[in-house]
């Protein structure tokens, strides 16, 4: 049996969620899905239909902050539906859309150029559910980039701190890493701890919670690209990668955009060696990206920087954002249109590091 509840907007811990699915069982799924488990600073107010028109009317009696809405079965009405609050000015609810597990991308694009924020895959794996409302939510918060809803900046590094606090198994202290600066620990210092432990070890691809990557990734000619086709081109072909990055990573990664054409990724669990597959990855989706302007396809490519913390190299944010940052100019320096890891730019720098002993 499907609860029907009646959700008001209420100040504070409440978010009201409008589920909208011909299948009671999908919506009995997210029923118990959303109401076990939820961060103990919020609560979910659930509305759900599986009528359509029925949706149109509750979104105009009742203020929702998220629709979650099924493209799966009769995909022209929630198509629909998703237009119509996308368009409707007087609606600030932003959509989830429900699509098949299984890469159906007409349907996915379908629901995406209606309006939809971000997609969810059928069937529903609970932690990814949790995880997409939480994000949709930041979004309405202004915790991600309004045009790529993606993390802003600030955001992703606050989160990557606590991510390397969580691998290393115990809080680091602020007056630890003020101590560090106050005793001039420089940068170079730990390229040299980073560059013995590479040269006299096996890259550690340990897969788990012993592993943390990041990629650095930076468009390649973007400004060609703006120069020429003018900044709404520009603000589609961020959106696009946007979307090939999220397409590929997990709900429980951090994607990020920095400003500009400028991306960082956050994978926790990711060892190394599964870090430079899932940039090849990405680097590959950006290529396959087709925009046109004026009857010519805009050519799309992006260097990548891979660098990969574990238990045993215990970096702060600080230097895991430089290692990460160095190894994405370093692929920059190969032509551009490729995938660098931390080892490559520590052996490209091998002199260098050896001078400052």
């Amino acid at each position: 049996m499907v609860k029907m509840n009646e959700p008001k907007r209420s100040p504070g811990i409440d978010h009201n969620i409008l589920v909208v699915s011909r299948d009671t069982n999908t919506i009995d799924s997210i029923t118990s899905i959303l109401g076990d488990r939820i961060p103990i600073d919020k609560r979910y107010n659930i509305k759900p239909t599986t009528d359509f028109e029925e949706a149109v009317g509750e979104l105009k009696k009742s203020f929702y902050e998220i629709a979650i809405v099924s493209s799966i079965e009769e995909s022209d009405k929630s198509v629909d539906l998703i237009k119509h609050i996308n368009d409707s000015t007087d609606l600030e609810t932003l959509v989830i859309a429900l699509t098949p597990r299984v890469l159906n991308e007409n349907l996915n694009n379908r629901a995406l150029d209606a309006g939809a924020t971000l997609l969810e895959p059928v069937p529903i794996c609970p932690a990814n559910l949790r995880n997409t409302v939480e994000r949709t939510l930041e979004i309405l918060g202004g915790y991600t980039d309004p045009l790529t809803k993606l993390y802003k900046k600030e955001i992703f590094h606050e989160r990557l701190g606590k991510e390397l606090k969580d691998l290393y198994g115990r809080r680091e202290e602020d007056h630890e890493i003020g101590k560090e600066k106050r005793h001039g620990i420089k940068q170079a210092s730990f390229l040299k701890r980073a560059y013995r432990k590479i040269v006299t070890e096996n890259a550690d691809q340990r897969i788990g919670d012993n592993c943390y990557s990041l990629l650095f990734m930076d468009l390649d000619r973007f400004k060609g690209i703006n120069d020429k086709y003018g900044h709404g081109v520009g603000d589609k072909v961020l959106k696009e990668v946007a979307s090939a990055i999220t397409s590929i990573t997990r709900s429980s990664d951090i994607q990020s955009r920095w400003g500009g054409d400028e991306f960082g990724i956050g994978i926790r669990g990711c060892s190394y060696e599964n870090a430079l597959n899932v940039a090849q990855k990405i680097l590959e989706a950006v290529n396959n990206i087709e925009i046109y302007a004026d009857s010519e396809r805009i050519q799309i490519a992006t260097s990548i920087g891979v660098v990969t913390a574990t238990t045993g190299e215990k970096f702060i944010v600080e230097e895991f954002f430089k290692a990460a940052d160095e190894t994405l100019y370093h692929a920059k320096g190969f032509g551009r249109c490729n995938v660098k890891g931390y080892p490559d730019y520590l052996a490209a720098n091998k002199a260098k590091l050896a001078n400052t002993k």
